[in-house]
């Protein structure tokens, strides 16, 4: 069986494009041909057929949802004298700017189908193509109406459908058939023909009021209708009554008992009563009058509702319920005189600072606590909890008072006797008091550190260039008045540093700190590989050591400096180039250098430092240190 692939043509989709905007696609025909493509060849630019053999009369056209319709056709093969290979089909539609187009086309391939001719073989083809329009609305097609056939398909949609599609009226009695209607069924708003005809039978038998919809009625509506008509107002024999325009109606004079009274018989016979009874001398002798009546017997009334308080008159029975109720109420009421109260009374709240015999409820109580209290903290809100912060003490302002009178004021106080004070940390600056002790310890502290008095244990009071520190400090002492100008002098001569005596006394510090320390080699044990100095009072930041030995015109220097450095460096020298070195070993006015390594090494504690490591201890000659607290800085010369 042949396997058609279609597609559109250019002009078939610019025919799609114009029928979205509301053209009319109108279907002209099918044609049938055995063209082969060839390769490469796009069928989209198509006009016709490859070669066509047949053209075909459209025969069906259906619009299907989703934007398709289905084009149907049939072909005989009675016509065909030569066979041929159906490959191709094309569908045809009519563009109202290019005419007849070729709107999409199919070609088999190798499925193709072979027609056979006629003759003693004939064949009918059946073709059906479902193709795209879109949103079209507007779909139609030339149908050749003598060869439209019913499909199989179509035939069972007929069958099942839910709406019967036959507008020729073809749907006779015959084929809807017999069928029987009730009248015991009352009519549904939905349902099947058989079901409304069941409710018709039910109204005209209500209607009716016969024993079944199919009962002659006893009387008709034309008949009803004709009474209707000859209703009138007036007194008429025979004749419906109708009211007038005012609502009124006319009858008879009545005769008989049970006859409608009209209104003038009414009012003779009410005016002759009337009449009679106002006549007579006592008319009502069996009731009692309205004035001041002499009831006899077991008179009874109405009984008045509980509560009510009008002059409706009390019966008994009203009586003894507001007795009864009286009695009740009596038991629930508490006596004026010593009453035992239970549940939960309430009062009203008298108003604050209320001072009489009214009667004080919890909210009057707590309202004065509350006042009282005065938002006091939890820990002193109660009398036993003021008491005990008082010290249970009766007399407590004059305890308080007398114990005031024994304080000093903030502002200027005049103490007396000894006072004490906390004592301040060492090199507290603020306005805490100071003590003898922060004093002594302050004083203390600025003689070890700033002057650097203490000694070695080993050598004599240190002496430079001929002066011995601790006299020239001791005797500094006693001049007071130029103190501060000679202890900047004296500074000077032993640093080597300017200074005067207008630095602050934190630059004479400075300038003290910066005076070093140093020992000859009669100080030391010659001969010792190591060398301790512990009594400094400082961490040296700079050490310069001079060793001489007896092995020839040499002199080794070695020093250590700060910023990190754990060792010593060395030089041999001449006598005569003895050498001075800044931190970090930057050296002063020498120019060949050896180094020289294995030489002794140093390490530095708080209070000193120690030389170990010492070589050839015992043909040293001499061993000579000095040690700094700070650095000099950049502006040192050479010694």
């Amino acid at each position: 069986m042949a396997v058609f692939s279609t597609a559109f043509t250019n002009k078939g989709r610019a025919l799609m494009a114009k029928v979205q905007t509301g053209a009319q696609l109108n279907f002209t025909r099918i044609a049938l041909g055995d063209g082969t493509l060839s390769g490469g060849q796009q069928s989209s630019s198509f006009n016709a057929l490859i070669s066509q053999k047949y053209s075909v009369p459209i025969s069906r056209l259906k619009t299907l949802t989703d934007g398709r319709a289905s084009v149907g056709a049939s072909f005989n093969n009675s016509a065909v004298t030569t066979a041929f290979t159906w490959r191709e089909i094309g569908l045809f539609a009519m563009d109202l700017t290019e005419g007849e187009i070729l709107y999409c086309y199919g070609n088999a391939g190798g499925t193709a189908d072979v027609i056979a001719p006629g003759g003693t073989n004939p064949r009918e083809i059946i073709m059906g193509l479902e193709i795209v329009i879109g949103n079209a609305s507007n779909v139609t097609a030339n149908i050749n109406t003598s060869l439209v056939f019913v499909t199989t398909q179509e035939l069972n949609d007929h069958r099942i459908a839910a709406v019967l599609d036959h507008p020729d009226g073809s749907v006779t009695d015959a084929k809807i058939g017999s069928r029987t209607v009730t009248d015991s069924t009352a009519p549904v708003a939905t349902g099947t023909l058989l079901a409304h005809l069941n409710g018709l039978a039910y109204q005209i038998k209500a209607i009716t009021g016969e024993g079944g919809w199919r009962t002659a009625a006893s009387t008709t509506l034309k008949a009803i209708k004709t009474m209707l008509d000859a209703a009138t107002s007036a007194a008429t024999a025979g004749a419906l009554l109708l009211r007038d325009a005012a609502g009124r109606a006319k009858v008879a004079a009545p005769v008989a008992g049970d006859d409608i009274a009209r209104k003038d018989t009414v009012d003779n016979a009410v005016s002759s009563a009337i009449s009679t009874h106002t006549g007579a001398s006592d008319p009502h002798s069996q009731y009692a009058p309205k004035v001041s009546p002499a009831l006899t017997g077991t008179p009874t009334a109405p009984t008045a509702a509980a509560g009510n308080n009008t002059t409706q008159i009390a019966t008994t029975a009203f009586v003894e319920a507001v007795r009864v109720n009286l009695a009740n109420s009596d038991a629930l009421k508490a006596p004026l005189a010593s009453p035992a109260l239970t549940g939960t009374p309430t009062a009203p709240t008298p108003a604050a600072g209320t001072n009489s015999t009214q009667i004080a409820n919890t909210a009057f109580v707590q309202a004065a606590i509350a006042a009282l209290i005065n938002a006091a903290p939890g820990a002193l809100d109660t009398l036993d909890e003021l008491a005990q912060a008082m010290g249970d003490d009766p007399n407590f302002a004059a305890t308080i008072t007398n114990a005031l009178a024994l304080k000093a004021p903030l502002a200027s106080p005049a103490l007396t006797g000894t006072p004490t004070a906390p004592t301040a940390a060492s090199g507290t600056s603020t306005a805490q008091l100071a003590t003898t002790a922060f004093i002594q310890s302050a004083i203390a502290e600025r003689t070890n550190q700033d002057l650097r008095t203490t000694a070695s244990p080993t050598f004599a009071a240190a002496t430079i260039g001929g002066l011995n520190v601790k006299s020239e400090i001791d005797s500094l002492k006693s001049s007071v008045s130029s103190g501060k100008d000679a202890i900047a002098s004296a500074i000077a001569d032993m640093s080597g540093r300017t200074t005067s005596g207008s630095d602050t006394f934190a630059n004479l510090a400075t300038r003290i700190r910066q005076i070093p320390k140093s020992a000859s080699a009669s100080d030391i044990l010659i001969g010792q590989t190591s060398y301790t100095v512990s009594t400094l009072k400082f961490r040296p930041e700079f050490v310069f050591v001079r060793a001489s030995w007896v092995s020839g015109d040499y002199n080794y220097e070695y020093h250590y400096h700060g910023a990190g450095a754990t060792g010593w460096e060395g030089l041999t020298r001449t006598v005569t180039q003895i050498s001075m070195y800044k931190p970090g070993g930057t050296l002063q006015s020498v120019s060949a250098t050896t180094q020289v390594y294995g030489a002794p090494h140093i390490s530095v504690t708080n209070t000193g430092f120690q030389i170990s490591s010492v070589p050839n201890p015992g043909s040293i000659v001499s061993l000579t240190w000095v040690a700094w607290d700070q650095n000099f800085g950049s502006d040192w010369t050479a010694l």
